[in-house]
């Protein structure tokens, strides 16, 4: 069941969506796949075994804005009825 799944993920990324996109299918999967273990449908869930497509850029740092852009920021918000910020 493994190499279906790996499948999957190869015929996804020939039609050309997103690893999020594949991520979001691959968690899906995997919560079906964890119900049907509960409830003694499946002997394992196959999803584990299978290693997931990294997405690009999620190994960098995230970046917090420091106090002065935080400033901006929040200067920056309209005092109207969609942006009050108190």
């Amino acid at each position: 069941m493994p190499a279906r799944i790996e499948a999957f993920i190869a015929a996804e990324r020939r039609a050309g969506l997103s690893t999020k996109s594949i991520l979001n299918y691959l968690g899906l999967l995997h919560s079906i796949f964890e119900f049907a273990q509960r409830r003694g449908l499946a002997a394992s869930n196959p999803c584990k075994q299978v290693d997931k497509p990294e997405r690009p850029g999620a190994t960098e740092d995230v970046r917090f804005l420091d106090t002065t852009e935080l400033d901006a920021l929040v200067a920056a918000v309209p005092d109207d009825a969609c942006g009050p910020t108190e």
